[in-house]
Order: C-alpha cells, then sequence, then structure tokens
C-alpha cells in the first residue's frame, strides 16, 4: 500500500496510478476520472471557523448556519506511448465556478527515475488512499497549503514487490504551506516516503521557501499503519517555522472496518495546533487549538464508487472564548 503523497501526486507514482478506463486514439490514449460530491453542513461558529466554516459559510460573527454545497473535479489522462503523461484536473462548484486544480506533464524517463513539470498538488500532509473521514484534519487544512507550479524529479530506489522507498525533489512557484500565504518567491523540498506490505507506511519532507521578510520552513513527516486487519491508525505532524513564529501541528486518526453487509467503517481523530503569538488564529497571545471528528463511512449499494458519509467535528480554543461544532452529511461518487 503506498499513502498518496510519499512522493507527490506525479512523478513515478502518477505514471503508476493513471486511470485504468481509457479510449485509443491515434496517438495516445486518454483516461477520465472524477468525482461528484454534494455536501450537507450545520455549523455554529463562534471560534475562529478555522476548519468548519468554509463547507456552510456562515456569516461573520457569532452563529449557527445550515448550508449546501455540490462540487465537481474532472480528470483528464492523455498517454501518449508508454513514457509521457499529460494530465488535467478541474474543479467546479455549485455557484458556477470552474478551475483549473492541475495541469501536468510526467516524462517516465527511466525505469526508476520520472521528472514531472507543471502545476499539481503539493507533498505535504497524510493523505490517504480513500478518503477516511468527510472534512479535511485541523492540522491538514491549516497547514498543507496549495498547489504549486514548478518541477520535480522523483525516482524509486527500491521497489521488490513488497516494501519500496521513493525520493522526489522539488523547486516550485507558489505557497504549499499556509494557504494564507502570497508564495510568490522559489522554493525548494525534498521529499521521501517508505512503504512496507506488512505495516504500512511512512514519509516525511522539508520545505525552504525564501522570503524577503522571513523565510518559511516546513517540517513535515506522517505514517499510516494497516499490521491490523480492518484497522488503519494514521499520523501527521508539522513544524513550520513562520516569521520567527513557531506553528506546530499534530494529527492522529484511526479507521475500522465494521462487520456489515456492507461497506462500511468508522473514523475517530483528534488534532492540536500550537499557534505561536496568534499568527494563525488571530489570537491575542499563544493559541492552543483542539479538535475532534467522529466519521461514519458506508457503501450503502456494495459498490465502493458510491458512498454516504456523517461526520460530527468540534474545535476547541484556548485563548479565544467560543468553540466551533458542524454535522456533515455527504453523498459521493467516483469516476474510478
Amino acid at each position: 500500500m503506498r499513502l498518496t503523497k510519499l512522493v507527490p501526486a506525479m512523478g513515478l507514482l502518477a505514471a503508476a496510478a493513471a486511470p485504468s478506463m481509457g479510449v485509443e486514439l491515434a496517438n495516445g490514449t486518454i483516461s477520465i476520472n472524477g468525482e461528484v460530491s454534494v455536501v450537507a453542513a450545520y455549523t455554529d461558529i463562534e471560534g475562529a471557523g478555522l476548519t468548519i466554516g468554509h463547507l456552510a459559510d456562515p456569516e461573520a460573527g457569532d452563529t449557527d448556519a445550515f448550508g449546501i454545497m455540490a462540487e465537481f473535479e474532472l480528470g483528464l489522462t492523455y498517454r501518449v506511448g508508454e513514457d509521457v503523461d499529460a494530465t488535467i484536473l478541474i474543479y467546479g462548484d455549485d455557484e458556477g465556478d470552474v478551475n483549473l486544480d492541475e495541469a501536468y506533464i510526467v516524462w517516465q524517463a527511466h525505469e526508476q527515475f520520472a521528472l514531472t513539470a507543471g502545476y499539481y498538488g503539493n507533498w505535504l500532509g497524510y493523505g490517504p488512499a480513500e478518503d477516511l473521514t468527510v472534512t479535511d484534519s485541523l492540522v491538514n487544512n491549516v497547514l498543507a497549503g496549495d498547489n504549486v507550479v514548478g518541477f520535480s524529479g522523483s525516482s524509486t530506489v527500491m521497489d521488490d514487490g513488497e516494501q519500496s522507498f521513493d525520493v522526489a525533489a522539488h523547486i516550485f512557484k507558489g505557497s504549499p504551506h499556509l494557504g494564507t500565504l502570497e508564495g510568490t518567491d522559489i522554493g525548494f523540498a525534498l521529499s521521501a516516503g517508505y512503504s512496507n506490505s506488512a505495516f504500512g507506511s511512512v514519509g516525511g519532507s522539508l520545505t525552504w521557501q525564501p522570503d524577503d521578510d522571513d523565510d518559511v520552513i516546513v517540517f513535515n513527516v506522517f505514517a499510516e499503519i494497516t499490521m491490523i486487519d480492518d484497522l488503519i491508525i494514521a499520523g501527521d505532524l508539522y513544524y513550520v517555522d513562520l516569521m520567527d513564529n513557531d506553528v506546530i501541528g499534530l494529527s492522529v486518526l484511526a479507521n475500522y472496518t465494521l462487520p456489515t453487509e456492507f461497506p462500511s467503517s468508522i473514523t475517530g481523530g483528534i488534532s492540536l495546533l500550537l499557534d505561536e503569538n496568534g499568527a494563525l488564529t488571530g489570537a491575542p497571545d499563544d493559541e492552543t487549538v483542539i479538535e475532534i471528528q467522529l466519521a461514519y463511512l458506508m457503501n450503502p449499494t456494495g459498490n465502493e464508487n458510491f458512498g454516504i458519509n456523517f461526520e460530527f467535528k468540534y474545535t476547541m480554543y484556548d485563548e479565544i472564548d467560543d468553540d466551533d461544532m458542524g454535522l456533515f452529511a455527504q453523498f459521493i461518487a467516483t469516476i474510478p
């Protein structure tokens, strides 16, 4: 089993993960994948609304709100021969906004080396092969940042079928860390991951982006342990040096497959964010944020490409007086 972000969604993993459904053209194969998601959310946003308010979009201030959001992703991959893939990923929502989410080219220059160029998802944070919650964790949502434009060289150092070790180097422009930053300066990163069929996967990265005011440095490690049948245990740790303020994020979650007639599972997660001087939350002093997630996921038709999922999320602040709460229900269908 490989995590989606051991080496980001590009390079060797992108070539290996290209969609299986394809239409043969004169000079290559075009493949389509994607998903449609509809989420209903009730939120009570009285704190900073770090990870809850983005779904129901309540008005500023102490607010109860009910919202419904529909969105889609559509991916097209054009494979030229055996060595080159070009991928475009488009995102749209119920407000009529359609945006380019990714657009990149992967050249499998050697059996063990691939070069990726373009606009793509970043390498930060835990990315499971399948969604284990409805919404992102506090840590991933606040710290993982945005997609980037750049180049990446990735290499599979070892792969014997039972275990593999991958490394990648990145040069980029954008804000892969803390999506609120403009990210106008060129940055550099190294990422690596090890996967073993007996226990799971671990990965990590070091990102450095110079800035006129102060450099931003991000250290991230994550793991997914699958050695116990029907149980996934995962963790994600960030250290961010942001404008002389230290930000530390930690999330842990566990997913257990239930013995039901149709595929279903439950997930419990907890996240911790330590925000020095309130640099992220706007708190007047050092802020500690704790978030709890409980989710129930199911495929009621027995088809893994259709899911109905539910989640409860509660976010607590130390310096900010009030907390946030959210209830979510999701219908999701995927194009494999």
